[in-house]
């Protein structure tokens, strides 16, 4: 059946181990090891207020927040990643930061409210599936 899960959660978005290669004031940039790619995490909302209380530290280039993990160069993350089809003419790769599995299912949630069900199956296997790989 974990395979039958695997096709489940590659329609929705992949949790996948990540190592931040770049901290800027309001970003960070992710390297994604098993596809190879690095892709650009925005940690601002549309306004350009800073999510999570983050705050960016510039004496040592990091993100620090009191409730969630420091973001820093050749940091470990969890990312969620997942084709964004807002726009189908032009379809992007999105890559979120995961914090823990309750942030994932959220982000589930508003990716996508029909399909909810599907992330209750076989959403603790893959985190802690993602939590083994760090």
């Amino acid at each position: 059946s974990n395979k039958k899960n695997k096709n489940k959660w590659r329609e929705l978005g992949e949790i996948e181990f990540a190592i931040i290669t770049k901290v800027s004031a309001k970003s960070v940039n992710v390297l994604i090891p098993r596809y190879g790619i690095e892709g650009f995490v925005s940690m601002a909302d549309k306004k350009g207020k800073l999510i999570y209380g983050y705050s960016y530290d510039d004496s040592t280039k990091s993100l620090v927040s009191a409730s969630k993990p420091k973001l820093q160069v050749f940091g470990e993350v969890n990312v969620l990643i997942y084709v964004d089809e807002s726009n189908l003419a032009e379809l992007s790769v999105t890559i979120e930061i995961c914090y823990d599995d309750s942030d994932f299912k959220k982000k589930a949630n508003q990716k996508n409210e029909k399909k909810e069900d599907i992330w209750e199956s076989g959403l603790k296997d893959v985190v802690t599936h993602a939590q083994e790989q760090q």
